[in-house]
């Protein structure tokens, strides 16, 4: 069974692809939550991403299947689906299943290193690396899914006042999702390597200046950290097993997604970004995203 109509789907490769519009186009954060009960038995069809989710099952139990093999999981269990990574669920009457989408590159982007803990840091680093994020599932200790459970909780009940309510919300799952890197990294401590605090910068200079050319942009991540573009590019080889081009353009596809549900026209869109041409922004998308930017905007203006 496919997912409800509300989310943005296309077919790629037999499977779904649920875009990270499907975040952006709910909020304005690159954190977003979302509560499935599910009333009988179900089998839903393979589905990848472009964002991570994370799944918490808060009550119930239901087959997971990824990549990895067949799982079945319980109530206090997570699991971990990268941006890329397809899994499918068969969920049995009574499962309730919390489920955190976050945009990790983003986050990490504009997220300040020093308000963002270390830990959290790493875990984001993790599942933006294309060379070493995969699919995980954990079981949380009692506590801290007690702990879990009065977060969400309180998520659900937040303050009247809608400015306070937004705050308040986000500082809930923000604990959550520290709760959960704790144990992910109890979990899987090879994962959580520290890497280099360069990286952090680089991201976040990537975000901050998308509108000059590649060539400009390396020249003032250079000029910034006071590093030659040679050894850039091999930091980033090395950090986050990618390009510091591909990262870039990565990057540029994202923001256009974002540009393109805010109503801005696809020239528009192309010129902001620094894409050479319509042709060149065309083809980029097409290889990311597998359908048109028009063909984009038409799906998330009617819900397709």
């Amino acid at each position: 069974m496919p997912f409800p109509a509300v989310y943005n789907l296309s077919m790629k490769t037999q499977e779904y692809l649920i875009h990270s519009s499907y975040i952006t186009a709910r909020t304005s954060l690159p954190l977003y939550t979302e509560e499935y009960r599910y009333t009988a038995h179900l089998s839903e069809a393979a589905h990848s991403h472009e964002f991570l989710e994370v799944g918490i099952i808060l009550s119930g139990r239901m087959m997971h299947k990824t990549e990895r093999g067949n799982r079945l999981l319980t109530e206090g269990c997570v699991y971990f689906i990268p941006d890329g990574h397809s899994h499918a669920l068969e969920p049995e009457p009574g499962l309730i299943v919390r489920n955190l989408y976050l945009l990790p590159k983003i986050f990490l982007s504009d997220a300040s290193e020093e308000s963002t803990p270390v830990m959290l840091q790493d875990f984001l680093l993790y599942f933006t690396d294309p060379g070493l994020r995969q699919t995980a599932e954990i079981r949380l200790p009692q506590d801290q899914l007690t702990a879990v459970r009065s977060l969400l909780e309180a998520c659900d009940t937040p303050p009247c006042c809608d400015l306070l309510s937004d705050a308040f919300r986000y500082h809930c799952l923000m604990n959550v999702l520290l709760l959960l890197c704790d144990s992910f990294g109890r979990a899987c401590p090879e994962c959580l390597v520290r890497r280099d605090a360069r990286i952090y910068r680089i991201l976040r200079l990537i975000r901050e200046n998308l509108s000059l050319s590649t060539g400009d942009l390396l020249r003032t991540i250079s000029a910034e950290l006071f590093l030659n573009p040679q050894y850039i590019n091999r930091l980033i080889k090395k950090e986050l097993h990618t390009t510091l081009s591909a990262l870039i353009l990565d990057t540029r596809i994202e923001k256009s997604c974002e540009l393109l549900l805010k109503g801005h026209t696809i020239t528009e869109t192309a010129a902001a970004l620094a894409f050479y041409d319509h042709s060149h922004f065309h083809k980029a998308f097409v290889r990311r995203l597998g359908m048109t930017p028009s063909e984009y905007q038409k799906k998330n203006f009617t819900g397709l």
